[in-house]
């Protein structure tokens, strides 16, 4: 169902106050642990193809394909504690 009107949606996460940092620091936690981060370069190749495409389809008035796909990064999981980054 579509809504007209805008909603606040609580947070889940912890984190909230470190919102710019926390690619890095989920970078960090993983080198730590050994798990694969999630701002790989996958994903930012994809995002930076998308953020291109974008203005593409704008100035051609049409949707336009992406080439690159990639896995989408799990989320961190609800209910952290501020500098943690898994369970």
């Amino acid at each position: 169902s579509r809504q007209d009107e805008w909603m606040d949606v609580p947070l889940s996460h912890g984190n909230a106050e470190q919102g710019r940092g926390i690619g890095l620091g989920d970078m960090i936690w993983a080198l730590r642990t050994g798990r694969p981060h999630r701002a790989c370069g996958e994903l930012a190749t994809h995002v930076l193809e998308l953020m291109e495409k974008a203005v593409e389809a704008s100035d051609r008035g049409r949707h336009v394909d992406l080439v690159t796909r990639c896995e989408r990064p799990a989320p961190l999981p609800a209910g952290l504690a501020d500098d943690v980054f898994d369970d």
